[in-house]
């Protein structure tokens, strides 16, 4: 018996990202950013997602990417952890997809760190390899002020 993963996939430049589709509370287009003086500067600042408060987090930044400004074409994956939100601007939002646990892989040494410390693991098929990311990571990133910026505003 095989397990099976559902997965929001995305794309940050040419290669394919994704996130447990049971942490995404929903995908939306761009929204106006609050900034949040003295944040890291992968923290984007705060959105008001119909009152709720996400904390807007830029992957391409803490990946190491080239910056891409946002346009009204960008879209956001919003998820939630630990009764937290936090908003992904993406260049490109893919399809959910099934992934099967007899393919997952721990992530390749070939990855850079920057990348690698956010990564769950791999699905590999035979078109693709699917990098696996873990919220939670991300999440201890932001460290207590990333807990206190979602609960204060």
């Amino acid at each position: 018996m095989s397990l099976q993963e559902q997965a929001c996939t995305f794309y940050l430049e040419d290669r394919m990202y994704a996130l447990d589709v049971q942490q995404v509370q929903e995908v939306t287009k761009s929204l106006p950013i609050t900034p949040i003086p003295l944040a890291p500067s992968y923290v984007k600042g705060l959105i008001n997602l119909r009152g709720q408060i996400a904390v807007s987090i830029d992957l391409r930044e803490m990946f190491g990417l080239p910056k891409q400004e946002n346009t009204e074409l960008t879209n956001t994956i919003v998820c939630r952890t630990d009764g937290i939100l936090m908003a992904f601007p993406v260049d490109r939002v893919g399809d959910v997809v099934e992934n099967d646990y007899n393919n997952f892989e721990n992530t390749p040494e070939t990855v850079e760190p920057k990348i690698a410390q956010f990564m769950k693991g791999v699905f590999k098929s035979q078109h693709n390899i699917l990098s696996m990311l873990d919220i939670e990571s991300i999440l201890k990133c932001l460290d207590l002020n990333g807990k206190a910026l979602a609960s204060e505003a």
